[in-house]
């Protein structure tokens, strides 16, 4: 009747590819007073999280048609968006979700359901892992990790209960 399912991923990406960066020219006399350069930087590939986790525990009971799952995922932070300068990859914040879902087979086909998704609403957060101190004064600037924190959304949690007909 009951049972759990889990699993663990643990993946370590590295790739080494050309950045810009400014410098100031040491050239006092020169026109040109910042200069850019290119230089090679290591860093994951795009998209991959070094920890994916996930646990469900599942109930079922066919003779009195219940059917349930309880989903717990975890994602570990990820680069979400590449920057062709130095130290200005975006990068996703690690997160949770947690999704539920109840059935119930009534008589003659039909089907009651629950769904629950994004149950926790952990907000989705995007930050560069370097801080910019020029930033610092701008009055709705926020660190996040040690870094600058780019944008914080919530999709809101997601609720859904029906009737089914199977033929």
């Amino acid at each position: 009747f009951v049972g759990i399912k889990a699993n663990y991923t643990y993946t370590n990406s590295n790739i080494a590819t050309s950045k810009l960066t400014k410098y100031a020219n040491p050239d006092p006399n020169a026109t040109d007073k910042i200069l850019i350069k290119t230089v090679i930087q290591n860093r994951p590939l795009n998209g991959q999280a070094q920890h994916v986790a996930n646990l469900s525990f599942l109930y079922k009971n066919q003779q009195q048609g219940w059917d349930g799952q309880l989903a717990l995922s975890y994602t570990g932070d990820r680069l979400y968006a590449i920057s062709r300068y130095l130290n200005d990859d975006i990068y996703q914040s690690g997160y949770f979700q947690m999704d539920a879902s109840l059935e119930k087979k009534l008589d003659k086909g039909f089907i009651l359901f629950l769904k629950a998704s994004n149950i926790l609403d952990t907000p989705m957060i995007q930050y560069l892992k370097k801080s910019n101190p020029s930033n610092e004064i701008i009055p709705e600037y926020e660190k996040y990790k040690g870094g600058t924190l780019i944008r914080k959304d919530y999709y809101g949690q997601n609720f859904q209960i029906g009737c089914r007909y199977k033929f």
